[in-house]
């Protein structure tokens, strides 16, 4: 079952990492008016939170909020920028 063809294949029973998700995210061009990388490519920005939480969060991540998914970032060592 493939429910997404933009996520790699992994090994039954392990999960796509978050830094994997957003690069997956980032690449699709369809989103690049959600969430687009910034143009030195260091950096991405979420463009319209609103549609981000309801088709992104939603979509890759299930029933996260934008709290859990700054919590995610945090704990991957990203940080947020204004």
């Amino acid at each position: 079952d493939d429910d997404d063809p933009h996520l790699p294949i992994i090994p039954h029973g392990l999960r796509v990492n978050l830094p994997c998700k957003m690069h997956v995210i980032l690449d699709r061009t369809d989103l690049a008016d959600i969430v687009s990388w910034m143009p030195h490519g260091r950096s991405w920005r979420i463009h319209k939170r609103d549609e981000f939480e309801r088709k992104i969060l939603l979509q890759y991540w299930g029933e996260c909020t934008m709290p859990s998914f700054h919590r995610q970032l945090n704990n991957w060592g990203l940080i947020r920028m204004k």
